[in-house]
């Protein structure tokens, strides 16, 4: 059953708060007539018993294990955590997220310091109370470009030959901070590498020699 495979769950924030998933991470609970949605399609009501931050049973009635946190989903929904893969991160965004079910948000530019301290939160397990984060980091655009109209600093590329650059930099950031998989790390070095930069007017586009390698 694919909601087996789920290692995040969410419920209604009415239902599950952030000590139940603190509960969750480290113990077990049992979730007692909740109505389960397994990606596909709705079991019904069911108890689903969480070990160790995994789904360890599912069934019509299931027993409580001794020292279990109980929550009743009578009228609430269980399913997959849902991943928004295009979000741009500020204020209480990843509080709200959870609320809605959305437990991971792939973030497209936001302020790199500030998505290092909140991945850093994540890795010690102190942000049971809203959806995870992970980010591009900070966007790059032409002078007086699109982003720079927010207030703050914003990269910028006036000519072909400050690509290269650019790329290296972000590079090391991430091998500083720890920001990146090294799979990332890997296809930005292969484009400072192996790309080519042309202008066109005021814009530096890269252009792959083999882009099915990436």
């Amino acid at each position: 059953m694919p909601l087996l495979a789920a290692t995040c769950i969410s419920l209604a924030a009415s239902v599950l708060s952030a000590q139940s998933l603190s509960a969750q991470e480290s113990g077990q609970t049992l979730f007692k007539n909740v109505r389960v949605f397994d990606g596909t399609r709705s079991i019904g009501t069911r108890d689903v018993l969480v070990s160790a931050g995994k789904i360890a049973a599912i069934s019509s009635s299931l027993r409580a294990p001794t020292g279990a946190t109980i929550v009743d989903g009578s009228g609430s929904t269980l399913l997959p955590g849902l991943i928004d893969s295009h979000t741009h991160v500020f204020g209480d965004a990843l509080e709200q997220a959870l609320a809605f079910g959305v437990t991971t948000e792939l973030d497209m530019f936001s302020d790199p310091g500030e998505g290092a301290r909140l991945r850093a939160e994540q890795k010690a397990h102190r942000a049971a109370g809203r959806a995870d984060i992970y980010s591009a980091g900070v966007l790059v655009t032409a002078p007086k470009g699109h982003g720079t109209e927010y207030g703050f600093p914003i990269p910028t590329l006036a000519s072909p030959d400050s690509a290269v650059a650019f790329v290296d930099a972000r590079i090391a950031e991430d091998r500083t901070t720890s920001r990146s998989s090294s799979m990332m790390v890997a296809r930005m070095e292969y484009i400072s590498r192996h790309c080519r930069v042309r202008s066109c007017g005021r814009l530096c586009v890269p252009h792959m020699r083999a882009a099915s390698s990436l």
